[in-house]
């Protein structure tokens, strides 16, 4: 504020109305005069204030903030409004006091609709006058000025410029005390306006400026120029006069003496831009710079030009007459506008242009006037400069401020030379403007040179004009400089580095009690309407929100009446087994009652503090139920997701009596409903899932100690074995310990009954006599069958014996007795060959040379070892611990001679040894976390497919192992299995009804409808899946596991149901499995059987669905590359694997040696690939052979291949994880750990790093342009980021293929069968390997592995729309639809130069429209789209309920993602979501947290708008398709209007950042409910998770998404369907060749015409 213009009263400082003028020295008769000056006037009186000397210490202030370099742009917004209030509050201080300014040089402020007063008053309380700006380069440039339109907008936008500036004063409009001068910017430049040519006719005679126009020639450009800027200051002076002093005004009436004179409220400036193209150190332009100087002041601002027109006044006088307004001219004041850089010589320039505006002259003499006699600036002025901070490469505010003081003050050895004090030594310099106070990012936009640099949003860029001392970094220009932290625009004070001795200052203020304001400060939202509509959506909510939350919490303190006699809501059983769905399930489930005696112990046992189910293991989705005392009461209650705790009570009992008489009477029938509500009764997968059982039951009572006095039985088996002509006796004993609980999952339940009675004892003695026939069962028939097989394997070792004995030249065994005792000692020999290599481990080996004597006691051992692993199950995929038991059993064998002197031998075999482990393993088979196990398949579903399969081998050595399960397996199998055990023997162990067994079966040669024959049967204790209820062990190597019991050969082929072979094929395979041995038989060298040098052996691979459609050849040729090309290389790296080939293996060593396969649920879901790292581990050889040619399917349709490699990909995660994988690297070189990577996780950890890495390049770039840098300093820093690649090493994939194809079928064969699809290959593999990728990274996150059936349909069989977007909306199409948001993101923000991204591109949109593109022909497009828009449209209700894996709609199938998520560990989301958020604080900039607003106000209105149509109940999906997209739009739209500064690319951004946010919200309420929710609280975790999914409108994202992924497979697919119109059908040919698309399918195969059915594709039928 000016000194002169404050008065003291009573020691306070107050601020007088008053107003300037210029006061022009018009009487002046001497032939120099003084300047012009700025006349303060007191508008309350219209007196002249005195002591108008003052100088102005202005700054030129425009806080344009980072990111805001559009904002402004259009002049409908300036940053001097009340949303940048709080910028206001942290610079005005700052400039006062610590910079010692006065003014304010404003840049252009709107003058539509927006409030200044805000700014205003802060700038007053500040004691800072302002000089706002008015632009006026839209007016002339481009002609604009000779349309008549033009004019009146003029006349009409300077008019509310001053009325937007006014403030209301005595019921009228009045220009605010704080206000200094207007300011007119964006003159045309100094050469359009005085042209060069003209300065040197008019240098000796100023009378020749009366050339410098004309109406044609070179002049007349510059005649409109001036002509145009005459008239648009006319119009400016004429409306300022209009808007103030039209009406009687005392301030304006005392303004002059003369009555009728030109009467202003403020003081007309011009700002007149010299430019960089004039440069200041060029002493030869101070000549034009004072012709310029005259021209503006005396001609051009004096009064209108025309040709021929123009007088050339050189005395005041003339001026006084000439001159427009009273003499005053076209402006009052004006402003210099200089640009250097920063140094010495051009501070020095500076001032010495200074000379140029001393006091005016006038020629008073007649005579020729030349410029140097009328030189001198008339009217104030002030110098407007500034200094870029950014010098010579780097930062330097040194430099920036003593080029500052320099001109201010004057140079060390001219300190008074100064701009300083130019006023007062008689210059007509009326003060400085500094530009800048903080650096503009846009400045630089305004040169065409920095046009072709490319920069990102946020760059903060070094380009500028070019000036004679370089380089002008025009967006360095200021004080200070700007960043951004934590949604804050925050300044960097650059000077308070700088030393206080050099440091720029006006001076001048007293800052002794001045206290700085915080460097950062946020742009507010806008007032008005839309932010009233925020606030009201944030509350509602909020409001909306919390009574969602209470309404969870009410319904599930809804408590059922307790009464025991009170109705239930439960069910009518006989009426639920009328129907046919809910009678299937519950005829499976056992209707026996508990009964008293166990109903009492539960009771006592809950008293104990101990519920029921002791362990919870819950399915994904579902709670179950549960028994439980609390506070003396007993309750059947529902449990929490997860099994978090108690849940809603069903119903509850006070007293232990009416307790145990309502549990007694139960059955697990009866409990399989219990409690169930009407919809829970119509979903026939609740029945029976996780509720209360008879073994739940005894778990309990287990846990608690009621079974601690069981005796322990034995059962003992006997057999007579005779073999190869000798004859020998084993006697077994098998005991353990009686227990009830062991007892109820062997056997049926109906001798498992407690009675009524409370006889702990005699339950315990019925349980001992039960358990001992059972124990008996099981040692007599594994006994058997495995001397059996034991019996026919010396057989066959014999025969081979003999055929190498007969090859010898001088053969030793000659007689058939020592071949037989010789193949005796050989078959010892390889079943114990896991127990003497075990031994030899640890330093005990017990394998003896061959001696005859021995050869029965090699038997016994032998069959002992057989029994142990027959009767072991799944402990056989632990070969160490069955040595151990094997040696454990070994020192209890006695041997000894029976009454007739046969050889006779005894052992005891301790089955808890076998069955404790097993339970260990059951009870905590999952290492990692709750999985929905595999469900087991038996010969229920697959009788007719086995009697067929049987019916064509009848009569051949053709066996089939089968899993029994009683009251599953069909009942007439049932009654077989039955009568085999019971032709075995008399005693009572044959009349024990097992629950479980492996059964082999052969036809038996009958036309009957069950045409089969029982071989052997051996009971199991368990099942053919083990583990806890989600952790099951895999159903593939339970299988194996039985088959392999039964197993007679000296070698297994593992072959699956889609493999086989040509008929010829078959005669190689002896061959091939000579390999297995040494090939060369030497002289008394008989360990050639047993010294194998291979223990796998593979072969080649046809791949017979080749000919099945697009997907088939795809599939196919991938499968042969692998399955034989690679198997070779993997061979001659000694890391060949089985990979589920149909290998030979050495059936020896997998019975001893682990099995062919691993079970362990989760990781061991590729459970064939861990017999390769078996034999591996051991030491042991896999190899590949070529003369062989195997016969092997693929899926050949799109939706089971991705499901086939999914599964894959999956475990191979769990073979990260296991021991083997370990154990086998941590011994390895570095050779052979590249070898093993290779075979085993390669593929799949390449497609993950893949796949991060595209998500990585992309935020790289984000980040990049979020760090203000483009592709232009990428390229600058050399880096390979600034180039897309096309041409990319992933194509070397193709060489293998191209190499092995071509050799083998020729180059022809290979360009046209190969080549021809590649493309469609790299589409399919582009899709196939972000499955590969989801499935490993799900598989990191759930620690678990999935299972998943392809079934493997054949080509023809289609899927729709739907059924894609369930099986790929999480893994691929919402990473797509990720990855395109951010690629328009990034192109969105740099518009001018940004990365193509067309590979990338390319991959987000293959991975949502490969499902469309390989869809085989189906039913019509429309259905499957409606079927599509129901499942998005479907509106959520409150009350439907979710069905675990059949979601019904788009919101069912993201909430079960939620809980999935919400139920693993939180700890590695949260720590990344909160790093992705920490990132965004740093690295975003404020300009894009300002519009964060926007989104979330969005986010309230759908969530709103959801909420009624949730409560409202309605479901109509065309409705909801519409409304909300609309609706979105519109908010979205809407939104925008409550941040300053409404960018696209910026929206994106804050969108991101919020979706980033709360998610990470997401995952602090989730870890707190975990932490606070007490066991029973009303509100389940699973309700919180439902809240965060609706409150944080998680499902919105979901929604829009689905929407697009829509829209773009629609558009997709109609495509298709016109090419697939007849007569084209190009998309019927691509996909399923003309064999499969056109014809009989099954005549592909030779089947007889009259097979042929008609095949319907896309509707049309063709035979």
């Amino acid at each position: 504020m000016l000194k002169e213009l404050w008065l003291i009263f009573g020691g306070a400082l107050a601020l007088v109305p008053t107003q300037v003028r210029i006061k022009a020295p018009w009487t002046c008769t001497s032939a120099t005069c003084g300047c012009g000056d700025l006349e303060m006037v007191d508008m309350d009186t219209g007196n002249v204030l005195e002591s108008n000397d003052t100088v102005i210490h202005a700054v030129k202030y425009f806080p344009e903030p980072v990111g805001y370099q559009d904002v402004f742009a259009d002049g409908k917004r300036d940053p001097y409004s009340q949303n940048y209030a709080l910028l206001h509050e942290r610079d005005l201080p700052a400039i006062r006091n610590e910079l010692g300014a006065n003014a304010l040089l404003l840049a252009p402020w709107s003058f539509q609709y927006r409030s200044h007063t805000q700014f205003l008053e802060t700038a007053a309380a500040n004691n800072l006058r302002l000089i706002p700006a008015f632009h006026i380069g839209y007016y002339w440039e481009d002609g604009a000025w000779q349309k008549p339109a033009t004019r009146e907008a003029l006349a009409k936008d300077f008019h509310d410029f001053l009325q937007y500036s006014a403030v209301v004063k005595n019921e009228k409009l009045s220009t605010p005390e704080t206000i200094l001068m207007w300011n007119l910017v964006g003159l045309p430049p100094v050469q359009g306006l005085l042209p060069v040519s003209c300065v040197a006719g008019a240098k000796n005679d100023v009378a020749n400026f009366a050339n410098c126009v004309a109406s044609s020639g070179d002049l007349a450009e510059t005649l409109a120029t001036v002509t145009a800027l005459q008239e648009i200051l006319q119009t400016i002076r004429e409306t300022q006069n209009q808007f103030h002093c039209e009406d009687p005004n005392q301030g304006c009436d005392a303004r002059d003496d003369v009555s009728g004179a030109f009467k202003f409220d403020r003081p007309l400036a011009l700002t007149l831009d010299l430019g960089p193209e004039f440069f200041l150190s060029v002493s030869e332009n101070d000549a034009y710079l004072r012709a310029l100087i005259f021209w503006l002041e005396r001609v051009v601002g004096c009064h209108p030009l025309a040709a021929g027109q123009v007088q050339v006044p050189t005395t005041f006088a003339q001026m006084a007459d000439l001159c427009s307004f009273n003499g005053l001219g076209l402006f009052d004041s004006w402003i210099l506008k200089m640009q250097a850089v920063a140094d010495d010589v051009e501070a020095r320039s500076i001032r010495r242009i200074k000379q140029l505006f001393s006091q005016p002259k006038q020629m008073l003499t007649t005579g020729t006037a030349a410029v140097e006699d009328v030189s001198g600036a008339m009217k104030p002025v002030l110098f407007e400069y500034g200094f870029p901070a950014y010098v010579q490469g780097s930062v330097q505010p040194d430099k920036q401020h003593r080029a500052l003081y320099e001109v201010w003050h004057g140079g060390n050895s001219t300190p008074t030379d100064g701009l300083k004090d130019s006023w007062s030594n008689g210059f007509c310099i009326k003060g400085a403007v500094i530009d800048e106070w903080s650096d503009v990012w846009s400045a630089d936009e305004a040169y065409k040179s920095c046009e072709s640099e490319l920069k990102s949003k946020f760059g903060h860029s070094s380009c500028g004009p070019s000036t004679d001392a370089g380089q002008l970094a025009v967006a360095y220009q200021g004080l200070v400089g700007q960043f951004h932290t934590f949604g804050h625009h925050c300044i960097q004070k650059r000077y308070e580095t700088v030393d206080a001795a050099s440091r720029f200052h006006f001076g001048g203020v007293d800052a002794s009690s001045y206290v700085a304001p915080p460097v950062c400060a946020a742009v507010l939202m806008k007032r008005g309407v839309t932010i009233i509509v925020f606030y009201v959506a944030c509350c509602l909510f909020i409001l909306v929100g919390v009574s969602s939350l209470c309404f969870m919490v009410c319904r599930r303190t809804k408590v059922e009446t307790s009464d025991e006699t009170a109705s239930q809501n439960c069910y009518n059983l006989e009426q639920l087994m009328q129907n046919s769905a809910s009678r299937k399930i519950l005829e499976d489930i056992s209707a026996m009652p508990f009964g008293k005696l166990l109903a009492t112990k539960v009771a006592e046992a809950l008293d104990e503090g101990v519920e029921v189910p002791v362990a919870y293991s819950h399915l994904k989705g579902y709670c179950g139920w549960g028994l439980a005392k609390v506070g003396g009461t007993f309750s059947y209650h529902r449990l929490q997701y997860n099994g978090r705790g108690r849940g809603a009570c069903a119903q509850s009992w006070d007293t232990t009596e009416a307790f145990i008489r309502w549990l007694q009477e139960q059955s697990d029938r009866s409990m399989a409903v219990y409690g169930f509500t009407d919809a829970e009764l119509r979903r026939t997968e609740l029945i029976g899932n996780k509720t209360v059982t008879r073994r739940h039951l005894l778990e309990l009572l287990d846990r608690v100690g009621s079974f601690k006095d069981a005796e322990e039985v034995t059962g003992r088996a006997e057999s007579q074995v005779h073999f190869v002509g000798m004859q020998a006796q084993l006697v077994v004993e098998l005991s353990y310990k009686a227990n009830p609980l062991f007892l109820s999952s062997v056997v049926e339940e109906h001798i498992l009954t407690a009675g009524d009675d409370s006889d702990m004892q005699t339950w315990l003695q019925n349980t001992g006599d039960n358990m001992r026939n059972f124990m008996e069962l099981l040692a007599n028939t594994h006994l058997q069958v495995q001397a059996d097989r034991l019996r026919r394997q010396i057989e066959h070792e014999a025969d081979a014996v003999a055929a190498e004995e007969q090859r010898r030249e001088n053969p030793e065994l000659v007689d058939g007795e020592s071949i037989r005792k010789r193949a005796c000692y050989n078959i010892w020999h390889r079943v114990l060959e896991g127990y003497h290599s075990w031994e030899a481990m640890l330093g005990q080996s017990s394998k003896v040379p061959f001696a005859e004597a021995d050869v029965h006691q090699c038997f016994a051992e032998a069959l002992i070892s057989r029994m142990t692993g027959s009767i072991a199950e799944h402990l056989i995929h632990s070969p160490e611990w069955l040595s151990c038991v094997h040696r454990k059993v070994m020192r209890t064998l006695v041997a000894s001679q029976d009454a007739h002197g046969k050889p006779s031998f005894t052992c005891k075999i301790d089955y808890a040894d076998i069955c404790e482990p097993l339970e260990a393993f059951c009870r905590n088979s999952n290492v990692f976390a709750p999985k929905q196990g595999i469900n087991f398949a038996d010969i229920t579903k697959r009788d007719s497919d086995v009697h067929y399969m049987m019916s064509k081998h009848a009569g051949c050595p053709f066996f089939v192992c089968i899993d029994f399960v009683r009251g599953k397996s069909h009942p007439q199998l049932e009654e077989m299995v039955d009568a085999h055990v019971g032709l075995t023997s008399s005693d009572p162990w044959t009349q024990v009804r097992f629950k479980h067994a492996s059964v082999l079966i052969k036809h038996c040669g009958s036309s009957s409808s069950w045409p089969i024959e029982v071989v052997h049967v051996l009971p199991r204790a368990r099942g053919l899946l083990i583990g806890s209820v989600g952790n099951l062990t895999q159903g593939k190597a339970g299988n194996q596991l039985g088959a392999l019991r039964f197993a007679e050969g000296h070698f297994v082929q593992m072959m699956d149901a889609n493999m086989g072979c040509y008929s010829g094929e078959t005669f190689k395979v002896p061959v091939v499995l000579q390999g297995f041995h040494k090939h060369k038989i030497l002289e008394g060298d008989y360990e050639n059987r047993l010294d194998l040098q291979a223990r796998i052996i593979g072969f080649r691979e046809h791949i017979f669905t080749r000919e099945h459609g697009l997907v088939g050849q795809i599939m196919a040729d991938a499968e042969w590359t692998f399955g034989t090309l690679v198997q070779r290389l993997l061979e001659f790296l000694t890391v060949r694997m089985h990979y589920g080939h149909p290998d030979f293996m050495d059936g020896f060593w997998a019975a001893n040696r682990g099995s062919v396969s691993k079970a362990s649920p989760h990781i061991n879901l590729s459970e064939d690939i861990f017999a390769g790292l078996n034999v591996k581990t051991r030491h042991e050889q896999s190899l590949h052979t070529d003369y062989l040619e195997w016969e092997k399917g693929r899926e050949v349709q799109f939706l089971a291949g991705s499901g086939f490699f999914w599964k894959i990909a999956s475990g191979s995660v769990g073979l990260m994880r296991t021991r083997d994988l370990r154990a086998l690297c941590g011994n390895a070189s570095v050779m052979e750990t590249f070898a093993l990577y290779f075979a085993t996780v390669a593929w799949y950890v390449h497609n993950v790093l893949v796949d991060i890495s595209t998500e990585i390049f992309l935020l790289i770039f984000m980040y990049l342009t979020l760090a203000s840098k483009s592709i232009s300093d990428l390229g600058d820093l050399g880096s390979m980021l600034a180039a897309e690649w096309f041409l990319t090493p992933a194509f070397t994939a193709m060489l293998p293929a191209i190499i092995g194809l071509g050799i083998e079928y020729g180059p022809l064969w290979m360009c046209k069968n190969y080549l021809l699809t590649a493309p469609m290959s790299m589409m399919y593999f582009i899709f196939i390997n972000k499955a590969m990728s989801s499935s490993v990274r799900t598989t990191f996150v759930a620690n678990t592995a999935e299972y998943v059936n392809t079934g493997r349909p054949h080509a023809n069989k289609s899927y729709t729309l739907l059924d894609a977007f369930l099986a790929y909306w999480h893994s691929h199409y919402r990473p797509a639809l990720k990855i395109l948001y951010v690629i328009v993101l990034y192109r969105s923000l740099n518009s001018d130069g940004a990365l193509p991204m067309v590979l990338v591109s390319f991959t987000a949109f293959v991975w949502i429209l490969a499902p469309v593109l390989f869809q085989p022909p189906a039913k019509a497009l429309m259905e499957q789209v409606r079927e599509l828009v129901r499942f998005i449209a479907k509106s959520p209700s409150l009350h439907d309920r979710m069905t675990h894996g059949k979601p019904t709609c788009i919101y069912e199938a993201a909430l079960e993602q939620e809980l999935k998520q919400a139920n693993r560990s939180l700890s590695l989301p949260f720590l990344s979501s909160l790093a992705v958020c920490i990132l965004y604080l740093f690295m975003t900039t404020s300009n894009i947290f300002d519009q964060t607003w926007a989104p979330l106000c969005g986010m309230f209105i759908l969530f709103l708008f959801r909420s009624v149509l949730r409560f409202s109940g309605i479901k109509s999906a065309g409705m909801i398709v519409l409304a909300i997209p609309c609706l979105g739009l519109l908010v979205v739209y809407i939104s925008t209007y409550i941040v300053e500064n409404p960018d696209f690319g910026s929206l994106l951004v804050a969108t991101l950042i919020l979706i980033s946010f709360l998610n990470a919200s997401k995952f602090v309420i989730w870890g707190v409910a975990r932490l606070v929710l007490p066991r029973g609280s009303p509100l389940g975790y699973e309700q919180v998770v439902r809240f965060t999914f609706d409150f944080l409108c998680i499902y919105e994202w979901h929604f829009f998404g689905a929407l697009v992924v829509m829209v773009m497979q629609v558009v997709f697919a109609s495509f298709l369907w016109l090419l697939d119109r007849p007569p084209l059908k190009l998309r019927t040919g691509l996909l399923l060749n003309r064999r499969v698309s056109t014809g009989c399918v099954r005549k592909i195969f030779g089947a007889p015409r009259e097979e042929c059915h008609t095949v319907k594709i896309d509707g049309e039928s063709k035979l």
